[in-house]
C-alpha cells in the first residue's frame, strides 16, 4: 500500500505540470517520473550505498531524459544532421544538445530563444530528482515528510503559476500525502509490534487508513472554508518581500522561456521605483480604476528623481508605515485643499495606492516611501505607497489629497523664490555625460522668457506641437541615448519620452522638475460623479517645483488634453479667461476638511465618509483568520494525539523493553562495519565474531548479547509494572552508551580506508 501511494503520490505532481499547459511537450513529465520511481524503489530495497545510488541516478535520469526527449523532435528538425550523413536516434539527440548549447548561449547574451526544449529539460530534471530522492527518502529510511514536503511545494508553485486552473491537483496531493503518512506511520508501528511478538488484527491497515481518510478530509475541508490568511495586514506585512522576490524571479524566467504559454495575471500597468525607456508601448484597454471624487486631473502612483541615461529610479526616501486612518504630515504649501477620492479597482494592481498630487491620509493602512522636506524636517513627502494589505479586484480604499489650484500669475511670482538646497540639488541632477544638444535645444527654447513658469510653458509647448503620439515605436539603438534618440532622430513616441525630455530640458536650465507616473483622468461620468480609468490611461507627466506652491503638473505629451489654468490677473474674471476657457479639470465642490484641522487634530476630526471606508466592503474582523488558524492547529493536534494514544496511554506491552531495541541497534551498526548477522548464526555466534573486531567492546557486546538471549528466550520481560526501567536495563542502556563510539570510529575508518574495511569483513 505504501508503494502504491507513493507512486500515486508522484504521478500527481507529473500530470498536474503536464495539465497546466505550459507546453504540450511535458507529456513525457508521466514517463520520466515512471523510470525515476522504478529506480528509486529499486535503489531504496538494494545493498548499494548512498554514493553510488545518487551517481547511477544522476547519469540514469540525464539518459532516460535525453532519450524522450528524443521523441519530441520533428522530421523536419532534424534535416541539417541528415544532410551529413547523420540519422534516426543520433540526430534527434544532437538537435535536442544543440538547441541547449544555444539556448545558453543566447542566455549568457541576455537574449531568449523561444525555443522550450531547454524547459522541457529542466522540469523533467526537477521531477527526475524529486521522484527518486522522495522514493529514496520514504523506503530506504521511512522519511516521509522530507518526500511529501518538496512535492507539495513544487505542486504549489506550479498550481499559482499554471496558465490553466489545476487547483483540483493540489487537494488530491493533500489527501494522498495525509494517507501516506498515516500509512508510513502504521507500518514504523507494525514492525515494533512484530518485534516486540504483539498481536494485532490484519484488518488494522484498512481501518487505519479508512480513518485517516476521514481525518484527511476533515482538515481539507477547515482548509478550504476559513478565512485566508493572505488577507491579514500583519501576515502580509511579513509575507509581502517574499511575495516580491517570488513575482521578479516569476517574470525573470518567463523572460527567459517566452515559448512558453504563460499564466496570463490580470493586471493593471506595473508602477514602481523604475522607469525604464524603451521600444513599444504595451497596454490593454480595459477598466482598471473606478474613482469616486469631485475633481482629479491625474492620478499619482510613483514619482522619480535620479536619471542615469536610459531610464528613471526613485532614490529618495526612507520605508514608513502608516496606520489606517493615520494623518501624513505632509508639507503645508500654500494655495492647497484637501479632496476625497474613493478608488474601486476592477483589476488588480499590485498595491499600489493611487491619489491626486499630496497623499494626505488613507483608511487602510500603508507602506510608504517618505523623504523629509523643509528646514525643521518634520514634513515628509510621499513619492510611492503601497498598502499594507491584500488588494484584489472590487477592493474599495478611500484617500484623501492636497490638491493645488494655482494661478498663471501665482506661478510666475513664484519664481522671484529660491527653492531650498535640497530641492535644488536633487531635482537638478543631470548625468555627467548628458547630451550638449539637449542641453542647447532647451535653451533655445526658452531664451525669450524670464520666469520659471514661462520657460515650462514653452517646453510643454514646443514638445507638443512638434513631436506626434505613437506608442509603436523601436527601442533605442544599444549604447545610444533614448532621449536624444526622441528629440532628434525618431521625433515620435509616447509619454514617458514626452516626460523625461521636458524634466531633462528643465533641468539643464536649472529648473527643479521630475516625472511623476499613474493614471490620466479616465472618464468622467457627471450623474455619478466617478472617473472610469483604464490601462490605456496609464500616463507619465511632469512636476515642476515653485517656492512656496510646492509641485505643479504640467503636461507635454501630444495625445492628452491640454492643461489650462486661470490667468489670476483679474479674479472676477479667472473662470473667463484665455486659458481657463480650455480647462480641462471638473470644478471642485466645497472642501470637506480644512487642511490644518486633519493634520493636527485626533481622528474624530476626520470626515465621516473617510471613517466608513473599508477596503473591500462589511466590517474588518482581524481575528478571524487567527481563530480559523487556531482552530485547525487544534484538530492538527488532536489527531495526531488520537493517532499516538496507544503508544501513549496503551496497554504495557506496547511499551518496548530495552534489551531487543539495544541488541538491534548493535546488530545493525555491525552490519554497517561489514559484519552482518548471518541468518545460520546464533547471537552467541555473532558476538564472539564481532568481539574479535572489537576486542575493547567484547565485554559490552557480550553482556548486551546475554540479556538479549534472556529476554528473547527465556520469556522475562525487564521493565516493571509502572514502565520504568530496572538496573539491569540501566546497565544495558550504559553498556550501549560505552559501545557506541567504538561502532562509529570504526566506520568512520571504514569510510576513509577501503583496505582497511575488507580486511575488516574477512576477519572470523
Amino acid at each position: 500500500m505504501t508503494i502504491i501511494l507513493t507512486v500515486l503520490l508522484y504521478l500527481l505532481v507529473a500530470i498536474s505540470l503536464d495539465a497546466a499547459g505550459y507546453t504540450p511537450q511535458t507529456s513525457i513529465l508521466v514517463p520520466v517520473t515512471v523510470g525515476a520511481l522504478v529506480l528509486g524503489i529499486f535503489m531504496s530495497f538494494s545493498r548499494f550505498d548512498i554514493f553510488f545510488a545518487m551517481s547511477h541516478s544522476l547519469f540514469t535520469g540525464f539518459a532516460w531524459i535525453l532519450f524522450l526527449m528524443t521523441t519530441l523532435v520533428t522530421p523536419g528538425e532534424i534535416l541539417p544532421f541528415q544532410a551529413n550523413g547523420i540519422e534516426g536516434l543520433q540526430a534527434r539527440a544532437y538537435h535536442v544538445l544543440l538547441s541547449w548549447v544555444l539556448w545558453i548561449s543566447s542566455a549568457m547574451e541576455g537574449n531568449a530563444t523561444a525555443d522550450n526544449y531547454v524547459f522541457i529539460f529542466e522540469i523533467s530534471f526537477l521531477v527526475w530528482w524529486l521522484t527518486f530522492l522522495g522514493t529514496w527518502s520514504i523506503f530506504r529510511y521511512g522519511y516521509t515528510w522530507r518526500a511529501v514536503v518538496p512535492a507539495g511545494i513544487v505542486l504549489a508553485i506550479n498550481v499559482f503559476n499554471a496558465p490553466d486552473p489545476i487547483l483540483s491537483f493540489l487537494v488530491i496531493f493533500s489527501l494522498l500525502a495525509l494517507i501516506l503518512l498515516a500509512r508510513t506511520n502504521l507500518a514504523e508501528q507494525q514492525l515494533r509490534w512484530r518485534e516486540q511478538r504483539i498481536y494485532f488484527t490484519p484488518d488494522i491497515d484498512f481501518d487505519f487508513v479508512r480513518s485517516a481518510l476521514y481525518y484527511s478530509v476533515m482538515v481539507l475541508a477547515l482548509a478550504w472554508i476559513i478565512p485566508g490568511l493572505g488577507r491579514n495586514p500583519q501576515v502580509q506585512s511579513v509575507t509581502s518581500p517574499v511575495r516580491e522576490n517570488f513575482t521578479a524571479m516569476t517574470r525573470r524566467f518567463n523572460e527567459m522561456h517566452p515559448g512558453l504559454n504563460q499564466r496570463e495575471i490580470p493586471t493593471a500597468a506595473s508602477f514602481g521605483p523604475n522607469l525604464t525607456l524603451g521600444g513599444a508601448r504595451q497596454v490593454e484597454d480595459r477598466p482598471v480604476l473606478q474613482i469616486r471624487a469631485d475633481e482629479g486631473r491625474y492620478w499619482r502612483a510613483v514619482t522619480y528623481d535620479y536619471y542615469d541615461g536610459a531610464g528613471w529610479r526613485g532614490t529618495r526616501g526612507q520605508e514608513q508605515t502608516y496606520d489606517a486612518l493615520e494623518p501624513i504630515p505632509i508639507p503645508a504649501w500654500s494655495n492647497r485643499e484637501p479632496i476625497t477620492q474613493t478608488v474601486t479597482l476592477l483589476s488588480p494592481t499590485g498595491g499600489v495606492i493611487f491619489a491626486v498630487q499630496d497623499l494626505l491620509a488613507a483608511d487602510i493602512p500603508i507602506s510608504a516611501l517618505a523623504e523629509n522636506v523643509g528646514d525643521t524636517g518634520d514634513r515628509v513627502e510621499i513619492s510611492y505607497a503601497t498598502a499594507r494589505r491584500e488588494l484584489k479586484a472590487e477592493s474599495t480604499y478611500t484617500v484623501i489629497s492636497n490638491y493645488s489650484r494655482p494661478t498663471v500669475q501665482q506661478l510666475r511670482d513664484a519664481t522671484t523664490l529660491a527653492p531650498a538646497p535640497p530641492i535644488q540639488s536633487t531635482y537638478t541632477q543631470l548625468p555627467a555625460d548628458f547630451s550638449p544638444r539637449i542641453a542647447q535645444l532647451a535653451a533655445d527654447i526658452a531664451t525669450q522668457e524670464a520666469t520659471a513658469y514661462d520657460k515650462a510653458k514653452a517646453i510643454e509647448g514646443y514638445l507638443r506641437q512638434n513631436y506626434p503620439y505613437n506608442e509603436l515605436i523601436a527601442a533605442p539603438p544599444a549604447g545610444s541615448d533614448p532621449i536624444e534618440y526622441f528629440l532628434f532622430d525618431l521625433q515620435e513616441g509616447y509619454c514617458d519620452y514626452y516626460a523625461t525630455s521636458m524634466v531633462l530640458m528643465l533641468r539643464s536650465l536649472g529648473i527643479p522638475a521630475r516625472p511623476a507616473s499613474g493614471y490620466a483622468q479616465g472618464t468622467f461620468d457627471q450623474q455619478s460623479r466617478t472617473y472610469l480609468v483604464t490601462g490605456d490611461d496609464a500616463h507619465t507627466w511632469v512636476e515642476v517645483f515653485f517656492p512656496g506652491l510646492g509641485w505643479i503638473e504640467f503636461e507635454p505629451t501630444a495625445g492628452e488634453g491640454p492643461l489650462n489654468r486661470p490667468s489670476g490677473v483679474d479674479p472676477a474674471a479667472a473662470d473667463a479667461g484665455e486659458e481657463a476657457a480650455q480647462s480641462t479639470v471638473v470644478p471642485q465642490s466645497e472642501s470637506p476638511l480644512p487642511p490644518e484641522n486633519l493634520l493636527d487634530s485626533g481622528l474624530e476630526d476626520l470626515p465621516e465618509d473617510l471613517l466608513g471606508g473599508g477596503g473591500g466592503g462589511g466590517p474588518v474582523r482581524p481575528w478571524l483568520p487567527w481563530a480559523g488558524l487556531a482552530a485547525t492547529l487544534l484538530v492538527l493536534l488532536g489527531g495526531l494525539w488520537v493517532m499516538r494514544r496507544t503508544r501513549l496511554t496503551g496497554p504495557e506491552l506496547f511499551s518496548p523493553d530495552v534489551s531487543p531495541i539495544v541488541y538491534e541497534r548493535m546488530v545493525r551498526w555491525a552490519g554497517r562495519i561489514g559484519i552482518p548477522l548471518h541468518i545460520a548464526q546464533t547471537p552467541y555466534e555473532h558476538a564472539d565474531r564481532l568481539g574479535r573486531a572489537l576486542p575493547a567492546g567484547r565485554p559490552y557486546i557480550n553482556e548486551i548479547t546475554e540479556e538479549y538471549v534472556v529476554y528473547q528466550f527465556g520469556g522475562r520481560a525487564r521493565q516493571t509494572g509502572d514502565g520504568t526501567l530496572t538496573e539491569t536495563d540501566s546497565a544495558i542502556e550504559a553498556a550501549w552508551q560505552t559501545l557506541r563510539p567504538l561502532f562509529q570510529k570504526i566506520w568512520m575508518r571504514e569510510q576513509m580506508s577501503p583496505r582497511r574495511a575488507a580486511r575488516l569483513r574477512s576477519k572470523k
